[in-house]
């Protein structure tokens, strides 16, 4: 599920046939169903996910082309970034120069390099191996890198104020594009019953997938919630001889030799392998809702021991983590052409 566009990049024949020419010397490889892509002249958008906000009517790509023709290169780019929320990322290119952006709260990875080897933009970190590129730069939630390699960080501005946490949570899947068929990652505790009632809710197809290892927790809980849900569930048993099997590809699709990242991927992998069987190209999941609605014990300790100060910076701290594990469980999924959208990144 790679998006990836290239500029003078010596790239590999096998490579240079699956893209596609977006003319003056760009050439894009796009994997994951979920991206468009719009032209107009000299101008090519390539757009992930989806963008909201009261008047917008059209796709995404379109209207950012709009905003572009409208404004202007940069200021255009920057207008439409200030004016749409969503789980959205994308690259604009324009003669020789390539603007990149990711929302504030995209669950899709981007990395960048502009050297004399060319200009990688992608969503893995492999490709800048396959055009010998060794450095390269992540792209973060909010920021916009313009021409030149600078950056600047762009939020979208919403009034939180008045907003019910109850709304928005059976709102959040339209804005993150989970409306289609979505397998769910599934514990049968309270943050992914949540997520899976809310995809529901709004005509998602859902299936419930629960992996289980020797020794370790038991899929009765599991069984009982997605009965009481009335939703299919799936229950995935893997042997420890079959982990040990796989391990290489894991690390592989990781793309890291951390042992707490690793073992972290081993059940997103085994869980993205089913789902992919079962025809789903999305995974969702509760991830993030107890760093966002300060679940863990910690945090109750922290507000007796020094007060809400201290909660507040644990929070903020915590919720930057969890958009940064996002990508690390898109990395993973794409390997099995699956995009991971947790429902409380909205």
């Amino acid at each position: 599920m790679t998006i990836s566009v290239f500029k003078d990049c010596n790239l590999k024949k096998e490579l240079l046939k699956k893209t596609i020419d977006l003319g003056n010397g760009w050439y894009a490889l796009i994997e994951d169903s979920r991206t468009t892509v719009a032209a107009d002249g000299e101008t090519s958008v390539i757009f992930w996910n989806t963008a909201f906000n009261k008047d917008i009517k059209t796709r995404p790509a379109d209207k950012l082309l709009e905003f572009i023709v409208e404004r202007g290169f940069f200021k255009g780019t920057e207008h439409f970034c200030r004016k749409y929320g969503g789980n959205y990322c994308f690259i604009v290119c324009k003669n020789g120069e390539v603007l990149v952006y990711r929302s504030l709260t995209c669950s899709k990875p981007l990395y960048f390099s502009i050297s004399d080897k060319g200009i990688v933009i992608t969503s893995k970190r492999t490709p800048f191996l396959l055009a010998g590129i060794r450095e390269f730069k992540k792209v973060d939630n909010g920021e916009l890198i313009i021409p030149g390699t600078r950056s600047k960080m762009i939020h979208y501005h919403i009034d939180v104020s008045d907003v019910n946490i109850y709304e928005a949570i059976e709102t959040a899947p339209i804005r993150l594009g989970l409306t289609g068929k979505v397998a769910i990652s599934f514990s049968g505790g309270v943050d992914s019953c949540i997520t899976a009632k809310a995809i529901a809710n709004v005509g998602g197809k859902v299936k419930l997938f629960t992996t289980v290892f020797e020794g370790g927790i038991d899929e009765e809980r599991a069984i009982e919630a997605a009965a009481a849900l009335d939703l299919p569930l799936k229950v995935i048993r893997v042997e420890d001889s079959l982990v040990e099997e796989k391990l290489e590809e894991i690390i592989l699709a990781a793309e890291t030799g951390n042992v707490i990242q690793v073992s972290v991927s081993i059940p997103i992998y085994f869980t993205c392998i089913e789902a992919s069987k079962d025809g789903f190209s999305v995974l969702s999941s509760g991830q993030g809702a107890d760093e966002l609605a300060a679940g863990y014990h910690r945090y109750e300790r922290a507000l007796l021991k020094h007060g809400y100060d201290m909660v507040r910076e644990m929070l903020e701290n915590d919720v930057t983590e969890f958009f940064n594990g996002v990508e690390f469980f898109d990395r993973v999924s794409s390997t099995l052409s699956i995009t991971s959208i947790p429902l409380f990144t909205d």
